[in-house]
């Protein structure tokens, strides 16, 4: 039987690394002979397989997506436009989230008819990513690729879709993506694996939690941190592991990035989720459970706003000077924050709030010992 071609997008498109991630979740669930057929694409650009190899492919990536899709609270605006180029129309009354998710899992069969049908790539899936590859869309207008290329990358985009987030007067989507490399491939399993592991505990939690209880962090500063304290919460609390070290150098290979949805999605903003090295900080210093520890301060918020002004321009300024002691090193940073702690138990106090609700004290008392153990 001959072999099918299945063209991979651009590597300087977000459609590649979409379908970078898409093919990543599922490797441990695919034959030895598929995962190197999927190797030699990504260097290739495309993937050579054979008919049957490519159902049992697509048909393994269906069944992830379902699970996917229990999970998604937002789907990214692609999506339905993408659909739409692979030949899934969507009915007004099919036009929810999970419909529109569970569509593309149904559409599998249809995919598989003919995979290597020719299809302009959708403009969402043609957007240029990482710095110095931005371009003019006008360069990749006239590109073609197949249904089923197209299928693993709109599976991608919803898997590698973190939120969307309100940023002064727009929207913009949050997607955690690998960099498109073969080690990027080898850590998907890891890496979505976490952000996958609970319905419950979700990331897009963890950052409303920030940015909806404090109003002066920066995008940056709340995505990262956000990220570790996740990440620490979920190996630890729901895959009941003793410590990081399996993820250590996992997260390096991947990159968050955010788009404007508009008519010509727009990347915002990006970066390398280089967290593993603050993360082994942290746990060296017996100071990894700081990060428990500012979710549980930034939840205290509203409950003691009325009393405390100040309250949560300290667990901002604090944030933003932890976070700039992990990028450099600065002690002064944390002399800094602990002062800022110090002087709120203070005012508590004053006020008779530890009193009252003795967590909240309990836990700032908890994050300065937190800091003494950075600073030695």
């Amino acid at each position: 039987m001959s072999n099918l071609v299945i063209e991979l997008l651009d590597e300087r498109t977000i459609g590649r690394n979409f379908q970078v991630a898409a093919l990543g979740l599922i490797r441990n669930s695919l034959p030895p002979n598929i995962v190197d057929a999927i190797k030699n694409g990504l260097v290739d650009g495309k993937i050579v397989i054979g008919s049957n190899d490519l159902k049992v492919l697509l048909e393994t990536l269906a069944q992830y997506m379902k699970d996917v899709c229990e999970s998604k609270r937002v789907l990214p605006k692609l999506v339905d436009e993408a659909l739409s180029s692979i030949g899934i129309q969507i009915s007004s009354k099919d036009y929810s989230n999970r419909n529109l998710c569970n569509s593309l899992v149904n559409a599998v069969e249809t995919v598989l008819n003919n995979p290597q049908s020719k299809l302009g790539i959708p403009q969402s899936l043609r957007t240029y990513v990482f710095g110095k590859y931005r371009t003019s869309l006008k360069e990749v207008k006239s590109e073609t690729s197949n249904v089923a290329s197209l299928y693993i990358a709109t599976a991608g985009a919803i898997i590698s879709m973190i939120d969307r987030l309100r940023v002064e007067e727009t929207y913009i989507e949050l997607y955690l993506v690998p960099d498109g490399s073969i080690a990027s491939f080898n850590e998907a399993v890891k890496v979505y694996g976490l952000i996958y592991a609970s319905r419950d505990v979700t990331l897009d939690k963890f950052i409303g939690n920030i940015r909806n209880n404090l109003k002066n962090v920066s995008l940056e500063t709340s995505l990262i941190l956000a990220t570790m304290a996740f990440t620490y919460h979920v190996a630890t609390q729901v895959k009941k592991l003793q410590s990081l070290n399996q993820y250590y150098g996992s997260f390096e290979t991947y990159r968050l990035i955010s788009i404007r949805p508009e008519m010509r999605m727009q990347v915002a903003w990006e970066r390398p989720l280089t967290i593993s090295g603050h993360l082994m900080t942290l746990q060296k210093r017996n100071a990894i459970n700081m990060l428990d520890n500012f979710i549980k301060l930034i939840g205290y918020v509203r409950q003691v706003q009325n009393d405390v002004n100040a309250y949560d321009d300290t667990i901002s300024k604090c944030l933003h000077e932890v976070y700039g002691y992990m990028e450099t090193g600065s002690l002064d940073l944390l002399t800094s924050c602990a002062g800022r702690i110090t002087r709120i138990v203070d005012t508590l106090n004053s006020k008779n709030i530890c009193g009252k609700n003795k967590y909240i004290c309990t836990d700032l008392e908890s994050l300065l010992r937190y800091l003494m153990r950075l600073s030695y």
